[in-house]
This record gives C-alpha cells, structure tokens and sequence, in this order.
C-alpha cells in the first residue's frame, strides 16, 4: 500500500511494508488514547504482507473484483486486515516469518465450497457420487462424477487446490511453504487426476471431494473458477486451517504486548506520546457505549428486558473509540433466579466504531434477563456493558 490516509502514510521501506503517523497537535492530549490501538494494528500486518508474498503467484486469479487501481495485494490487505490476529515482533517481520490463518484467499460470486472435519480427514461438498478416487482415476472420470452430482460445476471451471505447510526453523521462526494444483473439468480428458492434485487434496471421503488422512499441519482451500466472457468468476473461500498449536501461542496477549514493544521509539512506528512503548504512559480505556437491538438502542444499566428478543436478532454493540478489529468474540451474560449462564454469539462482523453478531443458542423461550453484553480482545482484555436484570453480584 502506498499512499495518505489522514494522518497515516504508507510506503514500503527494505521491503517491509511501513505506517507513519504524523506527529502534530491532534497526536496530543485525548486524541493521543488512539495511538494504542493503532499500534496493535500495525503489528498485525507483517504476517499479512508475508502471506501475501508466499502467494503471489496465484493472487492474480483469487479475486473476482477489485477497485480502480487497486492491486492483488491491496484487495488482498483489504479484505483480511479487519480479521488479522497474529501479532509479530519486529526481528520475526525482519526474518520472513509467518503464521497461516483462516485467511480469505479468494473472492467472488461462485458458490463456496463447503468443508467439513471428518474424523481423520476433511471433506467438501463437491460430491462425487459413488467414484472412488485411485492412482489410476483420470481428470475426466472425475469431471464427469463432479458435473453429474454438483448444479454448480461445468466442463471448463477450474478446481484448484492451495496447499500450506506450516513449520518451524531451527531459531523458532514460523515458516509457511504454498502449493498450488489444479485441473480444468473436461470430460475427455485421460491424464491422472493425482498428476494435477495430489491424494491430499483430491481423494473420496464419503462420497465427496476430501483430503487424505495425512493432512499436514497448516492451511488449505479447494477454490472454483471460470472464464465467462473473458471476465473471472471465482469462489469466495477461507483457508481451512490445521495449525491450532502454534496460532494459540500467536495470539496470546503476551506476544501481542512483545510485538509492540519491539518496535520501540523509531520513526517508522507511531511516536505519538501515551503509547504502550513510553515509560508512564496510562493504558487506553475502551469500552462498550450501548448497544441496540432491531434499531432499539440500549444503554449501560437500563433494563433490558427477556433475553430470548436476542434470539436470531442481530445485536450491534457501539463502541467508545475505533477499536473493532480487535474484537473477537461476543458474548452475552443471562441472569434468572440468582443463576448466571453465558451464550457465546456466532461470527462477529467488524466496523470501525461497532461490531455485531447473532444469539442463535437463546432459545425463544427462555425466560432469563439480559445481565451483560461481553466483546473479548485479542488482547485477551474483556470489556462489559451491564444492564439492569437482577442482582448483578
């Protein structure tokens, strides 16, 4: 990314990709508190930026629109910069590190493919009907099983296997190699399917498309393409990820706190005073402003009324500062005869000033009060908003 946005330009240096904040009277006093959470953004984009290099090569073809002007990498950054966690320190950015997560590595308007853990391996929902996958299976038997039992598949898409294999290095530095495979569904055509997608990515599991049993440990996505009138259709598909150990250790509040510290006080970080790297420097405080419900705002320590109104509904929580990206997680708190349950939310979507989700587990039925709305931080902070339910203890 290149460029001025407010007070921040962007530019590469070394090939690193680099923020500066400008230093002026808007960085001091009450607009300083946001320098905290820009900080922690920032130490997120490195493992962005070295994704993106281990998957160049592809990127051309991943998404189906981008903006005027905009690039591969700048599409890329936008859509997974909002849901980045993996915080690095400055001499793992300097050495290549990178840490694979459930990134979005391709866009667009074709139907996603499914995937589903299965108990040894993971399967899509590209069916193929009674064919069993063998060395000697040829592109176009499977072509014809993924054409006859799938509405979405036509002679001509592409299906396209990417690979990721996470490790570790000698010194603890993480590691990520990419593999790309791919065949076009053709009918006639008589090569071996496993010369264009190895067993990993192309083998029978109940009756589907599936991974073999020896699934190694990081990331992968099976994606669907086409040419229609010289124009890309592509899938929209996440990274189906096998790497919880060392992403658990990645995103804990320490290696967060070690990221940003790391950088210190030079001139490609955000120097503004009340920062986390200054010595006596207070803490940002954020916190929940309210919350509304179908339009219907809610303030901290109104009475709420019967949680089931959450239920299916989406809940918005508004928040004091520009802080969503780091939210990972809502939770809401019921309260009903001096008992307390939590119900976690489902996916969080993230704005600027806001995040919401939606309460499916609340049955309709339950009687219990609304006690607390709860956004848990990647810093592993949690932040509650209250609301008048009973004795709140």
């Amino acid at each position: 990314m290149k460029g001025r946005v407010g007070q921040t330009t962007y530019y590469i240096s070394k090939g690193q990709q680099v923020a500066r904040q400008s230093r002026n009277d808007s960085n001091y006093g009450e607009a300083a508190r946001r320098t905290e959470l820009q900080q922690a953004r920032r130490v997120l984009w490195a493992n962005l930026v070295e994704f993106y290099k281990v998957s160049a090569r592809w990127m051309p073809k991943a998404f189906e629109t981008k903006g005027i002007g905009q690039t591969d990498y700048n599409k890329f950054m936008a859509v997974n910069v909002p849901t980045a966690r993996i915080p690095l320190v400055k001499t793992q950015a300097e050495a290549g590190a990178c840490v694979v997560d459930g990134f979005i590595v391709s866009q667009g308007s074709l139907p996603s493919i499914e995937v589903t853990q299965m108990t040894n391996s993971w399967k899509t929902n590209l069916l193929i009907g009674s064919l069993q996958i063998t060395a000697t299976t040829t592109v176009g038997e499977v072509s014809e099983a993924l054409i006859n039992n799938n509405a979405n598949c036509r002679a001509g898409m592409q299906l396209s296997f990417a690979s990721y294999q996470q490790s570790v290095d000698p010194l603890g530095t993480p590691r990520l190699n990419c593999r790309l495979y791919e065949f076009t569904l053709d009918t006639h055509n008589n090569s071996y399917v496993r010369d264009h997608i190895p067993a990993l990515g192309c083998s029978s599991v109940d009756g589907a498309i599936g991974t073999s049993e020896d699934v190694p440990t990081g990331a992968f996505a099976w994606i669907l393409s086409e040419l229609q009138n010289g124009a890309l259709r592509v899938s929209t598909q996440l990274l189906t990820v096998n790497n919880s150990t060392l992403i658990a250790q990645y995103i804990s509040s320490q290696q967060l706190n070690d990221a940003i510290a790391s950088y210190g006080l030079d001139g490609e970080v955000i120097l503004n005073p009340g920062t986390t790297v200054q010595q006596g420097a207070e803490p940002q405080q954020y916190y929940i402003s309210y919350i509304s419900v179908n339009n219907q705002r809610y303030n901290p320590g109104s009475y709420f009324g019967v949680a089931s109104d959450l239920h299916s509904n989406a809940v918005t929580a508004w928040l004091s500062d520009s802080f969503g990206a780091l939210v990972t997680e809502m939770k809401a708190r019921l309260y009903n005869s001096g008992n307390y349950a939590t119900v976690n939310g489902g996916t969080v979507y993230k704005g600027s000033d806001s995040v919401s989700t939606t309460f499916t587990a609340i049955q309709e039925t339950t009687d219990s009060k609304l006690a607390a709305i709860i956004l848990t931080l990647s810093t592993g902070e949690e932040l509650t908003i209250s609301f008048e339910s009973g004795d709140m203890g």
